[in-house]
């Protein structure tokens, strides 16, 4: 068991993480401040927290704190049918449900499985008032009944997540794709297995060491399940008054963005991404949601989401925890989880780059990029943007990219493939999109299929979208100065440059942008929906980005094509630093959007109550 305790000593611990890196540690990075908390450890033969205060086991601190984590099945795989877990009253301790046979080695034949992540609401249990079980318990009961599409807060969420659950699948682009049905989903779920950590990891303290393999298996159990569950109804923590676990502050935790990305990256094909499933955020008994494919598409892969800036209680205290020896409190060095799971999140990205390449061209020209320019913003451990080492001239970007595998008749072929998927996709996902609007971005591919024309010219341009969408300053320097490349070309989806560096976060490449010429752009819209720079960094999260674009002149009274300015983009994503920095700007927090909704509505009606509440605040 854990409790909250006083401030430590201030002492260092020697850590495998270098010093630059502890200095940044000593400060909490999310908007909550645990700073006058010290892990305490009961070193009994009770049961241990899997990832709150120690997030590793203590008695292998030594032996632990070089070593690192390698993807693989590391310890059985426990799981519990459905009729099991809708039958619990509380959640129960690994070895307590063994014992009873509830939980039972999983085995293919099984069935589905469905891997419920959550953040623990106390030290000492992940569950204290069982809100998160019963939650969980009557959505998936209302699933069973083949309700699951009137439990979709928004209606459009249902339709994304039935049309198999991807975004770009090639199926979208090559006919029809089965859709999802509730009764479908009914049977499905009716079937499945549970999977939910404290259930089915060791908890035990004579148990540690299996405990620790069960949780470094945690990304291949995410692997073998069908769906991803969030469970966030919001809970003030037991031990932390004032301090909420919800949606928002599940997505800082370094261990749940472990989760989801460990999600984002199975190896299904685009032509079977529905064998991993869109997650599903539960927020209340009658209340789900799902990532937005397209705001999902551009928000995700940034500095605002990598595993790394994401909150480790390790390094909330420094890597040192009190223990109680003998009777005695004594302070102990603990490793440091993001140096022991920095490997294999390498390995997991390199994974999915060797699967994507082995994937039919058409599908490798579509996504392959993505792959290869997040995978550095993804593993990096702080906010400072360094370039990549290896890439020295042009034909170092179009090898990194493996533009001209195929030759340049190959790359154009692969580019123009893009435009007309592009033209499919906004077909698809755009079905009510203007007539004027659609004629724009036809416009813009239009362009796009232009400078095919001239083939050198053209790799330069998409050789400059891949530098500037990974930061590499060096590079965009080179081809902007060497090269001739335009600073302010459009990607097939419409997509600036500018845009590019904004959404990712990349300020000193927006800057560089800003300087040669951007400035003039920088309230240009996307011809679809109408998204600018300003839009991007205020859904992101992006403080540094949203200062830089007013430095340079943004109008903060940019909006969206349906009206939605960027207290709206701040709003659906629960970003109250954003929120409070706009109002600081003299923004209108309360001003609707042309369907009348206002940032406060939809902050609610995407469950970021903290956002609401501020909002209305300021009402």
């Amino acid at each position: 068991m854990g409790s909250a305790a006083s401030a430590h000593s201030g002492q260092k611990p020697p850590c495998s993480l270098k010093n630059r890196l502890l200095d940044k540690c000593e400060k909490p990075r999310s908007t909550h401040d645990f700073s006058d908390c010290v892990s305490r450890v009961l070193c009994s033969p009770q049961h241990l927290m899997k990832c709150n205060m120690s997030d590793t086991d203590l008695s292998y601190s030594s032996s632990l704190s070089e070593d690192s984590i390698s993807y693989g099945c590391h310890y059985p795989m426990y799981t519990m049918d459905m009729a099991t877990f809708l039958s619990l009253d509380t959640l129960r301790p690994h070895e307590e449900m063994q014992q009873k046979g509830r939980v039972h080695q999983w085995k293919r034949g099984d069935g589905p499985i469905i891997f419920l992540s959550h953040q623990w609401t106390s030290f000492s249990h992940p569950d204290h008032t069982n809100k998160q079980l019963h939650t969980v318990q009557a959505v998936l009961r209302a699933i069973i009944r083949g309700e699951m599409a009137d439990l979709f807060t928004d209606p459009f969420e249902w339709r994304a997540f039935a049309r198999a659950n991807a975004p770009f699948t090639t199926t979208s682009l090559h006919g029809e794709w089965e859709l999802l049905s509730p009764q479908g989903m009914a049977e499905e779920v009716a079937h499945s297995q549970i999977w939910i950590d404290y259930a089915c990891v060791p908890q035990y303290a004579e148990n540690q060491k299996e405990r620790l393999l069960a949780i470094d298996s945690i990304p291949w159990y995410i692997d073998h399940s069908m769906n991803f569950f969030v469970v966030v109804p919001p809970i003030e923590h037991s031990e932390l008054p004032g301090v909420s676990c919800d949606y928002y502050s599940w997505k800082q935790r370094g261990w749940c963005r472990l989760e989801e990305q460990v999600q984002e990256l199975g190896l299904a094909p685009l032509q079977q991404a529905h064998l991993h499933r869109r997650p599903v955020v539960i927020h209340g008994e009658r209340a789900v949601s799902s990532f937005d494919a397209h705001d999902n598409f551009y928000t995700g892969w940034n500095q605002t989401t990598s595993i790394f800036h994401g909150d480790f209680t390790c390094c909330r205290f420094n890597h040192i925890a009190k223990v109680i020896e003998n009777g005695k409190e004594v302070e102990r060095a603990i490793p440091c989880d993001k140096e022991r799971i920095r490997p294999m999140v390498a390995a997991l990205w390199d994974r999915k780059i060797a699967h994507e390449a082995e994937m039919p061209r058409d599908v490798k020209s579509l996504s392959m990029w993505r792959w290869i320019s997040h995978k550095s913003i993804m593993l990096a451990d702080d906010h400072a943007e360094e370039d990549d080492a290896q890439l020295k001239c042009l034909d170092d970007i179009t090898t990194k990219y493996m533009l001209l595998t195929h030759g340049m008749e190959g790359f154009i072929k692969d580019q123009m493939y893009q435009c007309e998927s592009h033209i499919s996709l906004t077909r698809i996902f755009f079905p009510d999109l203007p007539a004027d609007r659609l004629a724009g971005f036809m416009e813009y591919n239009t362009a796009y299929k232009d400078l095919m024309k001239h083939p050198e010219k053209h790799l330069l341009q998409v050789c400059l979208s891949h530098v500037v969408a990974e930061g590499h300053l060096g590079m965009v320097r080179l081809l902007h100065e060497e090269h001739g490349a335009d600073l302010h070309f459009h990607h097939p989806w419409g997509l600036s440059m500018l845009e590019y560096a904004a959404g990712k976060g990349h300020c000193r490449v927006l800057k560089y942008i800003l300087d040669h010429g951007g400035a003039a752009h920088i309230n240009d819209k996307t011809p679809r929906i109408g998204i600018s720079a300003l839009d991007r960094a205020c859904k992101a999260g992006l403080l540094d980005v949203l200062r830089l674009l007013v430095e340079y002149g943004v109008s903060l009274e940019t909006t969206r094509f349906d009206g939605s300015s960027a207290v709206h983009a701040a709003a659906s994503m629960g970003h109250v630093h954003i929120l409070r920095e706009l109002h600081t700007l003299g923004c209108n927090m309360s001003a609707p959007n042309l369907a009348g909704d206002t940032p406060r509505m939809i902050a609610k009606r995407c469950h970021h109550l903290r956002a609401a509440a501020f909002l209305e605040s300021l009402e």
